[in-house]
């Protein structure tokens, strides 16, 4: 009967160490959503944006298409995906851009091979 008891227990004890790994909401992470639906302005070039539509917005990770656009012409069409505080796209032309965001983010900085960008959401509040 003993044995029986303390095998009892120690499973108990392996299951109970299982089940919440991790789980102290004291110690949690917490990851960035992002809403990333709309046209952003790049900082420094009034006549280039990129626009972005997602249906995944507000999610912790998700996947977008877009365009790039000079003097409101579209020049490349793009893909990308976020997740874990970082974002990824690439350009139909090849251009890899990639940055981190924090807090629902109404700016983000990317950056490629060749350039670093400030990308401010437009009308932010609507």
């Amino acid at each position: 009967m003993r044995i029986r008891a303390k095998t009892w227990l120690l499973l108990g004890g392996l299951l109970s160490m299982i089940g919440a790994p991790g789980c102290d909401p004291a110690t949690a992470v917490a990851l960035p959503a992002l809403i990333i639906t709309n046209t952003w302005d790049v900082e420094g070039q009034a006549n280039r944006s990129f626009s972005f539509e997602s249906q995944n917005d507000g999610e912790e990770s998700g996947t977008f298409i877009g365009t790039e656009s000079e003097d409101f012409e579209e020049i490349h069409t793009l893909t990308g995906s976020w997740g874990e505080g970082e974002l990824r796209f690439q350009t139909d032309g090849g251009t890899v851009y990639t940055g981190t965001f924090h807090d629902l983010p109404s700016r983000l900085v990317v950056a490629s091979s060749f350039e670093t960008l400030v990308l401010n959401r437009q009308n932010p509040d609507g």
